[in-house]
């Protein structure tokens, strides 16, 4: 059966490509950084585009009710947000200044602003318990990888409340599997992009956008190592591989089959499921996601029986209740992204 797809009020202008933004209101918001669904009736908006980076939006007549964070470079201001994550009614927002922001969006108060120091782009952020959990970003070449210092720091666990960084998982990417992609000695550079989620006091998800794989890794005292790996197997799907772009050099195709990780709530139990989204119209590979079953250890694998718009980038999706909240998850060119429902 055929979902229904709902966007959000009108365009802002005409495009050839209709869908290359979404207006909500009198706004469109360009470059998403992600979406979080508070209540059957808003949204949360964090974009990277207007002069506000965090919008509480109507689900109802797509109208901004309230903003936070302006742009600036001043007290409760900021100029870039990497990555967020909504914890009840506490957003955290990780700046590029290497600022955490922390704003109850009930109260519309902000409740910390706090310098944290971590290496690489927090492209990702994620919780359990009393810990903030921060995946991260950096460029890297053939040589690197090749080379007797190819360790990263690709995860990093903080204390939710101080924001102390309380661990860090060091990877060594000889074991990632970039040096089998074939080609990959002819490019300059790769974006590495790790996700890194918590799932039991001493087990861990980590996984590198692309690469079709997600490792479980353990925690011995000081120490993670991979317990099992899961690869990711879906209809169409293909390895990552590199392309030859005429006048421009090689560059590198990503699969969508991890877009993004995100904690999902069962609206019955109030279990908290760990998921990945996939799917992208361009690569052929079907939307949904994969949640983690801690009782037969494996994902299970859910499919969107819906006709996506022609967007421009994979999408990133939440699944609020019985609802899919989904978006453009990366820069959508000039026009902006898209977010749209699925019910």
């Amino acid at each position: 059966m055929k979902k229904n797809l709902l966007l959000f009020s009108v365009l802002f202008f005409i495009s050839p490509n209709i869908f290359s933004q979404k207006i909500l209101g009198d706004f469109f918001f360009g470059d998403i950084v992600n979406i979080h669904p508070i209540n059957d009736e808003d949204i949360i908006v964090v974009s990277n585009d207007l002069d506000h980076h965090v919008f509480m939006v109507s689900l109802d007549d797509g109208k901004i009710l309230k903003k936070y964070i302006p742009e600036g470079r001043g007290p409760g201001e900021s100029l870039r947000i990497e990555s967020s994550v909504l914890i009840e009614n506490e957003l955290y927002l990780k700046e590029n200044s290497g600022q955490i922001t922390i704003i109850d969006v009930l109260k519309s108060k902000i409740i910390k602003e706090q310098i944290v120091r971590l290496p690489g782009q927090s492209n990702h952020l994620s919780f359990y318990e009393n810990n903030l959990l921060s995946g991260t970003s950096f460029y890297v070449n053939p040589a690197f990888l090749r080379s007797k210092r190819s360790t990263l720091p690709l995860g990093y666990v903080l204390d939710r409340k101080t924001l102390e960084v309380k661990d860090t998982l060091f990877f060594d990417l000889k074991k990632s599997g970039l040096l089998e992609v074939s080609g990959i000695s002819k490019i300059e550079f790769y974006s590495l992009e790790s996700f890194f989620i918590q799932i039991s006091e001493t087990e861990y998800l980590f996984a590198l956008k692309g690469l079709n794989k997600i490792h479980k890794m353990k925690k011995d005292e000081s120490e993670f190592s991979v317990s099992k790996t899961y690869n990711i197997n879906l209809e169409n799907n293909f390895n990552l591989k590199t392309i030859e772009r005429s006048g421009v050099g090689f560059g590198i195709k990503i699969p969508a089959s991890l877009n993004d990780f995100f904690i999902l709530k069962d609206s019955k139990s109030g279990e908290l499921k760990y998921s990945f989204s996939f799917g992208y119209n361009s690569q052929n590979i079907p939307y949904g996601y994969a949640s983690y079953n801690n009782i037969i250890d494996e994902f299970e694998y859910h499919y969107l029986d819906v006709e996506t718009p022609d967007i421009s980038s994979p999408l990133g999706c939440r699944k609020f209740k019985e609802k899919y909240y989904c978006f453009e998850n990366e820069v959508a060119g000039p026009n902006g992204g898209t977010v749209f429902i699925i019910d």
